[in-house]
């Protein structure tokens, strides 16, 4: 994720994420000790950018989000999201309680805020790196990554 920093320049951040049935997206962050949230606060302009796994270049696609955060404390918010987090990324917890209690208690810390993005409406955007390989023409795409695919037949 994107903010703007007290100073104007963009600072961007890799975060978890977790999408709730609202169909937004949610992160988490630590609110005492970093300043994205003060920034968020200040100026929502957020902006995300959510990748697959990008190991095979002719597979991988992304989207671009770009809207305004909104910022919440409250507690059953952090609660809900907390345990999405630990559901996506800790998956291989599932059927454990006790190890999933131990991994929410380490994400469920005081002094967190949940930041919702609130998408504009150009967004999103997306692409699809597999298409750029099959339309590669030397000059506009990278050759390196062209080179790179060759062997997979992607035209």
């Amino acid at each position: 994720m994107a903010h703007i920093s007290q100073y104007g320049y963009p600072i961007v951040t890799p975060m978890f994420y977790v999408v709730l049935d609202d169909g937004h997206i949610y992160i988490s962050s630590v609110n005492k000790y970093r300043k994205k949230i003060e920034h968020l606060i200040a100026n929502p302009k957020i902006s995300v950018s959510i990748s697959n796994d990008g190991s095979n270049a002719k597979r991988q696609k992304s989207i671009q989000i770009i809207g305004n955060a909104e910022v919440s404390f409250e507690q059953d918010l952090l609660t809900k999201v907390h345990w999405k987090i630990i559901d996506k990324y800790w998956w291989d917890l599932a059927g454990n309680d006790e190890l999933r209690a131990a991994a929410f208690k380490g994400v469920h810390t005081p002094n967190r805020a949940i930041i919702k993005v609130i998408p504009n409406k150009k967004s999103p955007t997306s692409w699809d790196f597999g298409k750029m390989v099959q339309m590669y023409e030397r000059g506009v795409w990278f050759n390196e990554a062209y080179e790179m695919c060759k062997p997979y037949d992607v035209r």
